[in-house]
This record gives C-alpha cells, sequence and structure tokens, in this order.
C-alpha cells in the first residue's frame, strides 16, 4: 500500500511538472511573438491589436506560471523530509565495519 501511494504522488508530481513545462513552452513562443512586435509600427491598428493581444496572452502566461510554480513547491515541500534542527544525522547509525568486525569500528 505504501507503494501505491508512492506511485501515486509520483503521478501527480509529473502531472504538475507536465503543466509547468507547458507553461514555460507557452512563454517561450509568447516571448519570441513579443520580439517580432518590437520591430512593427503600432500606430497601425492591427500592430496596436496584435500588440495588446500579445500582452493579454502574457498575462494570462503569467498567472498560469506562478500558479504552476506554487503547485510545484507544494508538491516539493511534501515530498521532501522534514530535517528542521536535525544536525549531524548519520551519527546515530553505526559504520557497516561495526558488524563485520568490531577491531575495525573506526575505520
Amino acid at each position: 500500500d505504501v507503494m501505491q501511494t508512492a506511485m501515486s504522488f509520483a503521478g501527480e508530481l509529473e502531472q504538475a511538472a507536465s503543466v509547468a513545462m507547458q507553461v514555460n513552452k507557452t512563454m517561450g513562443s509568447l516571448t519570441a511573438s513579443a520580439t517580432n512586435l518590437q520591430d512593427q509600427d503600432l500606430t497601425s491598428s492591427a500592430a496596436l491589436t496584435d500588440a495588446e493581444q500579445a500582452l493579454q496572452d502574457m498575462e494570462e502566461a503569467t498567472t498560469e506560471g506562478a500558479a504552476a510554480v506554487q503547485e510545484l513547491e507544494n508538491l516539493q515541500a511534501q515530498a521532501s523530509p522534514n530535517i528542521a534542527g536535525q544536525v549531524n544525522a548519520s551519527q546515530q547509525y553505526y559504520p557497516i565495519m561495526y558488524f563485520v568486525d568490531r577491531v575495525y569500528d573506526s575505520v
């Protein structure tokens, strides 16, 4: 049951990462279109309409990106162990040589 839960959570992580990658791809294409709009004369109605549409699309993508980042941060917090206050946690374990030959315990 623990592995099924882990697999399910891994699926959630993968889905969130996929959404974030899609938003990233969208932002990349919007950046390219904005670069193309820089050289246009915005005194014409068609160019101005294109620029306004690009700006609106960028605002929507930014909102989607912020939501995707928040979702990934929440999932990362759930996936990461809580190690606050742990100092040198490995000291609570014996070295392997402790079990093989205690003469070589400190090696």
